[in-house]
């Protein structure tokens, strides 16, 4: 049986599993919760104790579970998986490596530890964005190493305003050298976020001296819907004015 749990921030899914865990515990129970908080955050964190009593999932619930696995890969920053089962806990750590967000595990005495872990604030983190609704240009520039709250902050500020007004003309990247991803998880989250919202853009400018951004400019013509083109630090104006014009 699958039960959810109370009590916690609207961005964490908390859930218990006992007993024999079916598919109705899914349909009923993990999927309501899990899209609910989809509809009002990017990222999620998780919470998932099992009880001592927890004796696996049947087939079918096996067959929810990858589901919701592979159409959720990347909606999961935080992962606290709480057992004082072994041959759980061994099973969990074979599989944390290949998952994108952060995974600890807990002993069921630490599920208080385990709880403040996964509602912990995030960081502020490293991308500064500005919105030009006159002209319908948004500019990014990274100060550090993009992490994954990123996009949840820009998701938060832009996607209102797409679902009003449709479309960027642009979008301008300002970046001298490339800042690269704090792990894994934020690379995928990039990912996800041009994979939602490329289509909603004309241009991409990439002011940049970095040879490893300047690289990405044919790849990603292949790759998203917008006309990208680069331009050296010194051209930001022609660069705006190009996005302007489109």
């Amino acid at each position: 049986m699958m039960t959810l749990l109370e009590g916690y921030a609207d961005n964490v899914l908390a859930l218990e599993a006992s007993g024999t865990i079916s598919a109705d515990d899914y349909t009923e129970v993990l999927l309501p919760a899990l899209h609910e908080r989809l509809a009002h955050h990017r990222q999620l964190r998780l919470v998932y104790r099992f009880k001592e009593d927890f004796d696996g999932f049947t087939a079918g619930a096996a067959w929810e579970d990858s589901k919701v696995g592979m159409h959720h890969f990347l909606n999961f920053e935080r992962i606290a998986l709480v057992t004082d089962m072994e041959w759980l806990r061994r099973t969990l750590r074979g599989f944390s490596f290949a998952l994108p967000g952060e995974v600890r595990i807990y002993s069921l005495a630490e599920m208080d530890a385990a709880s403040a872990w996964a509602q912990e604030p995030a960081a502020p983190g490293n991308m500064e964005f500005s919105l030009d609704e006159t002209h319908k240009i948004l500019t990014l520039q990274p100060h550090g190493e993009i992490q994954i709250n990123d996009f949840e902050r820009l998701g938060a500020m832009l996607d209102p305003w797409l679902e009003e007004h449709g479309m960027l003309n642009g979008v301008m990247i300002k970046a001298k050298q490339s800042p690269g991803w704090d792990g894994l998880s934020a690379l995928l989250a990039h990912a996800g976020f041009v994979r939602d919202h490329h289509r909603q853009l004309k241009r991409v400018a990439l002011v940049t001296e970095s040879r490893f951004l300047s690289t990405l400019q044919p790849v990603a013509k292949l790759l998203v819907h917008a006309d990208v083109k680069r331009f050296n630090s010194d051209e930001e104006a022609s660069a705006r004015a190009w996005l302007e014009s489109a």
